[in-house]
């Protein structure tokens, strides 16, 4: 899968603009991000960019990269004050995250910010005997790995 940096930047708002259209994007003068390349091997994904699978779960690419921001910045004192809470992508993740029966360690999805890429999102904590994330030290070869979470 080929890696776009800039997508993450857009996930999180250090760059802003558009990807999409070819226009000029500059970076967020307020927040500073470090990208780090990492090697992952996962057993347990669902994988959300595939039809298959909005239609399973009675949603569309449009529904999944919606700009829900504004769930958590309506009040009462703007003209649109409802909806509010958790928007639905955020509850969907959620009971991702919160199966029970089968454990999902992560989810690939359509990036919001650049609905032409997608993004991975790993739950550490659900991560399974044999899966890792490996980050190495490009200076010093040195290699970090992240595995399961032991108890306690």
């Amino acid at each position: 899968m080929p890696v776009d940096h800039n997508v993450a930047l857009f996930e999180v708002g250090a760059l802003l603009g558009s990807q999409l259209t070819g226009s000029h994007y500059l970076q967020n003068p307020r927040q500073t991000w470090l990208i780090l390349n990492v090697e992952f091997n996962l057993h347990a994904v669902a994988d959300l960019t595939l039809v298959t699978e909005h239609n399973k779960l009675g949603t569309t690419a449009q529904e999944l990269t919606g700009d829900w921001r504004c769930y958590g910045l309506r009040n009462a004192s703007v003209s649109v004050s409802l909806p509010t809470g958790l928007a639905p992508t955020q509850a969907l993740g959620q009971a991702i995250h919160n199966l029970k029966k089968k454990k999902i360690e992560a989810f690939r999805s359509i990036s919001a910010r650049v609905p032409t890429h997608m993004n991975l999102v790993v739950f550490r904590n659900r991560l399974r005997g044999g899966s890792t994330i490996v980050y190495t030290n490009p200076n010093t070869g040195e290699k970090l790995v992240l595995g399961p979470k032991k108890p306690g």
